[in-house]
């Protein structure tokens, strides 16, 4: 969430508490299955939620839980590594509490900060809100909080002054972790052995980052520097609204890619590069169509509507990412069906993760296509760079 002016948000005693998420996937049908929160020593909140949806592969190597079925009929929510069964709520039995626990870390200040910090994602606000929308709990939570705070924006800021310890450096979570803390407030005492899997070590750390960052001994203090990147209501629902529009644009983009996705982890690679390209220059299979039909198939008229909004790196993507779209609609908008008899463009059969734990346990934490998997993989693998 980029940063606001300060007026947003009127002065007032606010009180700064730090977020994370464990999520079932990267895209907004996706759910939450862990909360994870902390204020100071003593102050923190965890509840893990039994999503609808299964985890995806990518999920489950980054927040360490996956979901298994008993007797083909209950769902259970198990650590990986040591399947272990961990204790759950409903989605909104966890937000509820999770809601009450904000009110009680209120009292008699003017509202919550939320302080989060998810690696250039900007998926906090958006999942938690989309929650809050689900659930017609939006009004009382914002009765509750009252702002955002994006940790790694206010890292950047920091970084940028003279002087500064983080000039240059790595302004993820893991590697703002490694850097700012000791080793005495890093869990397990080892910052090689950093655990970022759980949303409540996630959160813990974030709000000791934010301790360093503003200079805080204890509890960290909504600050002039916090309140001038705070962002508030209109801000996030904005946010959310744009990542809606991007998700339903995305869909319609899978059509002109689904070829690449079926091929070499190269060419799948590519084609995550290229759909990047369209997706942050907010065109749309529409457009695209639009521009090949008035320029009568012309491959000039669809590179004029790309090279006119998309910041492509290098000339050699540019005459990659027109040939795909230029063969996407020379077959008519259709690809040839493949072996299997699937349309490519109309989505992978599901394909489902099956491991057999014992005679009537078995595990169905990912169902998802390969190309989902595949992106989310390769996204997770940018992020941390």
């Amino acid at each position: 969430m980029a940063p606001v002016s300060s007026s947003t948000l009127p002065a007032g005693q606010y009180k700064v508490v730090s977020i994370a998420l464990d999520l079932t996937g990267k895209k907004l049908i996706d759910e939450i299955c862990q909360i994870g929160a902390y204020c100071d020593t003593e102050k923190s909140f965890s509840q893990y939620i039994m999503p609808f949806r299964d985890i995806s592969s990518s999920s489950i190597r980054s927040h360490g839980v996956r979901i298994l079925t008993t007797f083909g009929k209950y769902r259970v929510l198990k650590e990986a590594s040591t399947m272990k069964t961990l204790r759950t709520k409903s989605e909104f039995a966890g937000l509820s509490d999770f809601m009450q626990w904000l009110k009680e870390m209120k009292g008699g200040s003017d509202g919550i900060i939320l302080a989060y910090h998810d690696n250039n994602r900007d998926t906090v606000t958006s999942f938690l809100l989309e929650s809050c929308n689900r659930f017609k709990l939006a009004d009382d939570f914002f009765n509750i909080v009252v702002g955002f705070i994006n940790v790694e924006i206010l890292a950047k800021e920091i970084s940028e002054e003279p002087d500064s310890e983080l000039k240059g450096k790595n302004l993820t979570l893991r590697a703002l972790t490694k850097e700012l803390l000791t080793n005495d407030q890093v869990k397990g005492n080892n910052k090689r052995a950093l655990s970022m899997q759980s949303a409540r070590n996630r959160a813990d750390y974030t709000y000791m980052v934010l301790q360093k960052l503003t200079k805080s001994e204890g509890e960290v203090k909504a600050s002039d520097q916090i309140m001038k990147l705070c962002a508030n209501r209109v801000d996030a629902l904005k946010t959310l609204a744009k990542q809606q529009v991007a998700s339903e644009k995305i869909l319609t983009l899978k059509p002109l890619f689904a070829g690449l996705m079926r091929k070499s982890t190269k060419d799948r690679s590519r084609a995550v590069i290229l759909r990047r390209y369209l997706i942050n220059a907010e065109i749309d299979y529409a457009m695209l169509l639009q521009a090949y039909e008035n320029g009568s198939g012309s491959e000039e008229s669809v590179s004029a509507v790309i090279s006119k909004t998309t910041a492509v790196n290098r000339e050699k993507d540019m005459e990659e990412l027109v040939a795909t779209i230029m063969s996407h609609f020379k077959h008519g908008g259709e690809e040839k069906k493949n072996e299997k008899g699937v349309e490519i463009g109309q989505g992978e059969p599901t394909i489902t993760i099956t491991t057999v734990v014992n005679e009537s346990a078995t595990s169905t934490s990912s169902t998802e296509s390969d190309d989902d998997d595949f992106e989310e993989a390769h996204e997770d693998e940018v992020a941390e760079k």
